[in-house]
């Protein structure tokens, strides 16, 4: 989406129509009711990933977690994230991640405006501060192998992406030391890494378009906005186990639920290319609904806030980076030795 600023808010113009990106037809459902009615409807299941693998490779790990399996199997799938989850506090991850965030704007390992925090704080940062406290002995080194595997985890991965993804995967594999007791706290790494980065990359850009403006929101409120407009997941994918008659839709068809479009449904969302924190809204659908929602909300909400609450620290509410200096050519000038 491309954005502008007005009177403090970013004006987002209407995103193109999903296009399905899995080489076959399916049925598109962009209306927020019916994204909601698709996601609560116990008709549907969650597609199946391709075949695994050998046991340690990311096909494998597609396989052995709960996002990708579907009934009794996904229920005690889950039982074991949600139990690995209890463990966490929102409150400590927050102030965790404002803390590894703080240390590294500090250090000076950081020369950019917001457009070059996404390598530098937006991806390591959560992870590490959810290895520390799932009990990783190295949390930086734990947090590279996590960014290298959840570059090739879903599916459709790139070959150089999943091969990446197999080393990573097998240098945690060999800390944990157990494939079954891995997979729990990988699920939610994994799952956690480029959606919480693209989270923190889109709210930190959002500060510095909106400039002085951007002082009046809170980090809660600005998140909940980003959340909204730009979903790390914009479509999820559903498959029907028997007719669906009222829909037109037969056993074995494809659904893609539109979030990124239900989110920005004019029927629900008054003025929604608007980009306002200060907005009073419904629920939006970035974290599912219905039947399968998300179980790691609170915990990707709070890694995220920790990240802009040093970031704002370090650079004032507005969080106006200062800009990297360029030559002539438009380029920056290389430090010297």
């Amino acid at each position: 989406m491309g954005s502008e600023v007005s009177s403090g808010c970013l004006h987002v113009s209407a995103r193109p129509e999903a296009v399905s990106a899995y080489g076959r037809l399916m049925s598109l459902v962009t209306g927020y009711e019916d994204v909601q009615a698709v996601l609560a409807d116990g008709r549907y299941a969650v597609p199946a990933p391709p075949p695994p693998g050998p046991v340690g490779s990311v096909s494998w790990l597609r396989a052995s977690v709960c996002r990708f399996a579907n009934g009794e199997l996904h229920d005690v799938r889950l039982s074991a994230v949600l139990e690995q989850l209890a463990g966490l506090s929102p409150a400590a991850l927050r102030s965790d991640a404002r803390d590894r965030g703080a240390a590294l704007l500090s250090e000076g390992r950081f020369r950019g405006g917001a457009s070059e925090a996404h390598e530098v704080l937006s991806r390591p940062v959560p992870m590490e501060t959810l290895a520390a406290a799932m009990g990783f002995p190295d949390p930086r080194g734990t947090a590279t192998h996590v960014i290298a595997l959840a570059g090739g985890y879903f599916p459709g991965s790139s070959p150089e992406a999943e091969s990446r993804a197999d080393a990573g995967l097998a240098a945690l594999l060999a800390m944990i030391g157990s494939e079954d007791s891995a997979v729990p706290p990988l699920t939610i790494m994994v799952q956690a890494c480029e959606a919480t980065a693209a989270l923190i990359s889109r709210s930190l850009a959002s500060l510095e378009a909106a400039g002085d403006a951007a002082g009046t929101w809170s980090s809660e409120a600005l998140l909940a906005e980003v959340v909204r407009h730009w979903p790390p997941a914009p479509v999820c994918r559903r498959q029907a186990k028997e007719d669906i008659t009222e829909r037109g839709v037969t056993r074995g068809d494809e659904v893609l639920c539109d979030i990124e479009s239900a989110n920005h449904d004019p029927a629900v969302f008054a003025s929604p290319e608007l980009f306002d924190p200060h907005r009073e809204q419904p629920p939006n659908l970035t974290f599912g609904s219905g039947i399968r929602p998300c179980p790691a909300r609170p915990e990707a909400l709070a890694l995220a806030s920790g990240v802009i609450d040093a970031w704002r620290e370090c650079y004032g509410p507005s969080g106006q980076a200062p800009r990297p200096a360029t030559n002539r050519a438009g380029r920056r000038p290389r430090p010297t030795p």
